[in-house]
């Protein structure tokens, strides 16, 4: 599944599946609230505090 992985720092990171980086800059433009970005109702992103994030790819275990 293609997906964007952040990178935080801190050394956390945490996997977006299902958008890809042109969305995310486009989301992060279109925002109302400077630099969040809120996937699924749930996942809420704080882009100064990534500091690397790029597509990805992974297999899930069927």
């Amino acid at each position: 599944m293609k997906g964007v992985r952040f990178y935080f720092d801190g050394g956390m990171n945490q996997f977006v599946s299902g958008v890809s980086v042109k969305e995310i800059i486009k989301k992060a433009n279109d925002s109302e609230k400077d630099n969040w970005i809120v996937f699924d109702d749930q996942i809420v992103i704080n882009l100064k505090k990534v500091y690397e994030f790029y597509e990805d790819e992974y297999e899930e275990d069927s």
